[in-house]
């Protein structure tokens, strides 16, 4: 997709609580924050079959990496300073629930509890391995749920990813 296809889906997080749907479908795209760590009064309950992702537009997860060859340390610098506006938005505390199709994060906080996703968790930061798939959680790739998701959307039918 070209870039700034999916900002029309865009909403904070506090958007989406107010007018959460009981099953995820289609894009779902909040830009600060998603699970129950994103709002107080949320459950952290996924359902349903979407492309769910969780991304600030500001956040470049090289501003983070030091390793990373394109990591600047004065860009960096400037922008570790003010997180709230330039850090990573966070796949919250989930913890129930079926999933089906592709989660995309800056960054994966927590998965734990009772919770099933088939499909993809994608997370453009470091994942501290301790906190994913906690407690009874399973996280299992699934072709078909991707496949699934794709034909069920208004856009092309194919997905592809592109290493850079």
């Amino acid at each position: 997709l070209p870039p700034g296809s999916l900002d029309r889906y865009a909403q904070t997080a506090d958007q989406f609580y107010t007018n959460r749907p009981d099953s995820l479908s289609g894009i779902v795209y909040t830009v600060d924050g998603f699970g129950s760590k994103a709002d107080d009064t949320a459950d952290g309950n996924v359902d349903g079959t979407a492309l769910v992702i969780v991304h600030n537009p500001l956040y470049d997860p090289r501003d983070w990496d030091p390793d990373h060859p394109q990591y600047s340390t004065s860009e960096a610098a400037a922008k570790r300073a003010d997180p709230t506006t330039y850090g990573p938005a966070e796949l919250g505390n989930i913890n129930g629930g079926t999933f089906k199709g592709i989660i995309i994060a800056d960054k994966v906080d927590k998965i734990d509890g009772n919770v099933t996703i088939y499909g993809s968790v994608i997370s453009l930061s470091g994942v501290d391995e301790s906190i994913i798939g906690a407690g009874t959680a399973t996280l299992r790739y699934s072709c078909q749920a991707i496949e699934a998701l794709a034909n069920g959307m208004q856009a092309a039918r194919r997905l592809a990813w592109v290493a850079e």
